[in-house]
C-alpha cells in the first residue's frame, strides 16, 4: 500500500468551518466585568521589560517578550524562556479588554497583572525553578500587600497569572484560588484554569489559522525531533529511526543534543510540522509540553502514550503512569475534545502499527484533521491585528473565568 491512495479520495480546498472561522476583530464573547489593577510600577509588565532591556547575561533573539506577532530565530535560553512569558500577553489584553472597570464595586472579577513568571524565569540567574528563591518571595509578599481591594471577601475573585509550569512558582501564589498556568500539578482548594502557551509566528495567528487548509495531503508519515533524557524517548528514537517510512511515506527522527541544540532552525522545524501527518509527543520533564501546541497549530496530529491516571480518572495521563489525567493537565478540556485528534496509543511499541493502520484509512485522517481545524484558534493568543480576535485563547480563558463566577454565585 503506497500513501498516495489518500490524494485519490476528492479533498476540498479547505474545511468548511473555515469560511466561518473568522470575521475580524469582534471582540470577546463574555459580558464579565473585570478590574485591572495598576500595580505599582516594581511589579510592573513595565518594570519587567526594562530590566529584561538592561540584562546583558544571555544573548536574546530577534522577538521581543511575546509583545507582537514576530518570527523567531531560535536563540538557546531566551528563546526557551520566552515560552513562560504569556503574562506579557495577558496583561496587554486585559488592559484592554472592552468591558474593563474601573470602580472595584463594578467587578465580577479582579486580575492581578503581575508578570510573575517573566520575572523569575529570565533575570539574575535564569533557571526553571528561579522563583522560588528569596528575593522572589520578597517580591510577592510586597505584591499582596499593595493590593488594595483584596480581602477574605474578594479572596475568590482575584486572578494572579502563572504562566509556567504550575510548581515553579511562589507557594502564596498557588495557594490562591485562581490562578491560570500552563498545568502539572493541583493545589487542594485552588481553580487553576490551564492555559496554552504563547507562540507569536505569523502563521500561527488566528486570522492565518483560519485560512489553513487542514486537511491538505502531506509529504511525511512521522516528525519528531527529541532529546534522548528518559528511556520512552530512547526506544522511540530507536523504533523510529530504524522505521525509514510508513505507508508510502518517510519517517523523520531528529535527536535535540543537551536539550538545546537543535539540528535544525525553528522556521524549519514549522516547516517539518506543517508537512507531517503525525508528530510524537513523549514524556518530557513534566506533563506541559510546548511542543504539543507547536505541533496542533501546525496541524500535525501528536502521538502520545497513553498511561492510567491517578484517582481512577477516565482521562488518561498522558505524561506518566498514575499522574494527572490530560483533562487536568491541557487547557481548557472542557470545551476541547482532545480525543477526537490525539492519537492515544497504549504501548510504544505499537507506534508504528498504529500509525501505518490510520495512514491506510483517510476518511480517519481527515476527520481527526477536521477536528483539530475547528479549535485550533483556542491554542493561539491573537497579535498585532488579530488582538481581538474572537474566539482565540484569551476568548476562550475569558468563557472559563465567566463559567467560574457564575459557579461562584450559585
Amino acid at each position: 500500500f503506497l500513501f498516495t491512495n489518500l490524494s485519490a479520495v476528492k479533498q476540498p480546498s479547505a474545511p468548511a468551518f473555515v469560511e466561518q472561522a473568522f470575521n475580524g476583530a469582534v471582540g470577546p464573547r463574555t459580558a464579565l466585568r473585570i478590574f485591572v489593577y495598576d500595580l505599582r510600577y516594581e511589579y510592573s509588565l513595565e518594570a519587567f521589560l526594562k530590566s529584561l532591556k538592561e540584562e546583558k547575561t544571555n544573548p536574546k533573539s530577534n522577538c521581543d517578550w511575546n509583545m507582537d506577532v514576530c518570527e523567531e530565530q531560535w536563540t538557546g535560553l531566551y528563546s526557551m524562556l520566552r515560552q513562560c512569558g504569556g503574562d506579557a500577553i495577558l496583561i496587554q489584553k486585559f488592559r484592554r479588554y472592552p468591558r474593563r472597570v474601573y470602580d472595584p464595586d463594578d467587578a465580577d472579577l479582579f486580575v492581578v497583572p503581575y508578570p510573575h513568571s517573566s520575572f523569575c524565569r529570565f533575570l539574575v540567574n535564569p533557571k526553571w525553578n528561579g522563583c522560588k528563591g528569596k528575593h522572589h518571595q520578597r517580591q510577592v509578599s510586597g505584591m499582596l500587600d499593595s493590593l488594595q481591594h483584596f480581602n477574605n471577601a474578594t479572596r475568590k475573585l482575584h486572578l494572579f497569572l502563572l504562566c509556567c509550569d504550575t510548581p515553579h512558582h511562589q507557594r502564596a501564589l498557588l495557594e490562591m484560588p485562581l490562578y491560570v498556568s500552563l498545568g502539572g500539578q493541583e493545589f487542594r482548594g485552588s481553580t487553576n484554569i490551564v492555559i496554552p502557551p504563547p507562540n507569536t509566528e505569523p502563521h500561527y495567528q488566528p486570522s492565518a489559522l483560519a485560512k489553513f487548509d487542514w486537511v491538505k495531503p502531506r509529504t511525511i508519515a512521522v516528525f519528531v525531533q527529541l532529546s534522548l533524557m528518559n528511556a520512552i524517548r530512547r526506544n522511540a528514537f530507536e523504533l523510529l529511526n530504524k522505521t525509514k517510512s510508513i505507508a508510502g511515506l518517510p519517517v523523520e527522527v531528529h535527536e535535540i543534543r543537551g536539550r538545546r541544540q537543535f539540528t535544525m532552525s525553528a522556521k524549519k522545524t514549522w516547516e517539518k510540522y506543517r508537512s507531517s501527518y503525525f508528530c510524537p509527543i513523549l514524556e518530557g520533564d513534566m506533563p506541559f509540553q510546548k511542543r504539543f501546541f507547536d505541533v496542533v497549530l501546525s496541524g500535525c496530529l501528536p502521538v502520545v502514550v497513553a498511561f492510567p491516571a491517578a484517582g481512577g480518572n477516565p482521562h488518561h495521563s498522558w505524561f506518566k503512569n498514575n499522574t494527572l489525567g490530560y483533562n487536568f493537565t491541557h487547557p481548557f478540556s472542557s470545551m476541547i475534545r482532545y480525543s477526537e485528534f490525539v492519537v492515544q496509543i497504549d504501548d510504544l511499541g505499537d507506534i508504528v502499527s498504529t500509525l501505518h493502520q490510520l495512514l491506510k484509512d483517510p476518511v480517519t485522517i481527515r476527520r481527526m484533521q477536521t477536528a483539530l481545524g475547528k479549535v485550533v484558534s483556542k491554542f493561539s493568543y491573537g497579535l498585532g491585528r488579530d488582538f481581538m480576535a474572537p474566539g482565540d485563547a484569551f476568548d476562550t480563558l475569558l468563557l472559563s473565568l465567566e463559567d467560574y463566577v457564575k459557579h461562584l454565585k450559585h
